[in-house]
């Protein structure tokens, strides 16, 4: 299931969707709602942040089918996460949290890795240009840890923004894996 995490700042806060819900916005259906694949509605994004009046009249004067059909399935899933997924909700934001927290405690250990703390994402992004790994992170770090990070600079074609010396790395995750794939990327930065 995947969900767009709200900045620290903006937790709590109810989302503008234009009208007046009348429920408590972590029941309301969105993107965290949805299945890879899985329709849960007229549009995907209907159930989620649409404050934009005219884009919202804009996508409701489209045809049905344009737009594709929910399946059973879909719908049972979004009946599912209206009825059952608010606890599951605060519990995985709770876990990104600790998570987030983690990563930065780990970064601000390894001062030659400059870091800046996501704050409405689960995806840290780590600069190693002041390491030895600074050429291709990644592939040192996947070489010598054996842990798979997204390459910084398959984030950085077509534009004019060097990020060679970054990688990505994905904090959601159990925080048994997450220690594991941060003692194995420190000890990558001294051998």
């Amino acid at each position: 299931m995947h969900d767009e995490e709200p900045a620290p700042s903006e937790r709590g806060l109810p989302q503008d969707v234009g009208e007046d819900p009348g429920e408590d916005e972590a029941d309301r259906p969105g993107p965290f709602h949805q299945r890879q694949g899985l329709q849960s509605g007229r549009y995907p994004l209907r159930c989620s942040t649409l404050g934009h009046q005219p884009t919202a009249q804009a996508l409701d004067r489209a045809p049905l089918d344009y737009f594709g059909t929910p399946s059973v399935l879909s719908r049972i899933a979004t009946v599912t996460a209206w009825q059952h997924g608010a606890g599951w909700r605060r519990q995985t934001l709770s876990l990104l949290e600790q998570n987030r927290q983690r990563v930065k405690h780990w970064a601000d250990a390894h001062p030659d890795i400059r870091y800046h703390e996501p704050e409405a994402t689960y995806l840290s992004w780590l600069d190693f240009n002041r390491t030895p790994l600074a050429g291709d992170p990644a592939a040192r770090i996947l070489e010598r840890g054996r842990v798979k990070l997204s390459a910084g600079a398959d984030f950085g074609q077509h534009t004019d923004v060097d990020t060679a010396s970054f990688a990505r790395l994905n904090f959601a995750t159990t925080p048994d894996v997450l220690e594991e794939i941060l003692a194995r990327t420190g000890t990558t930065l001294i051998s």
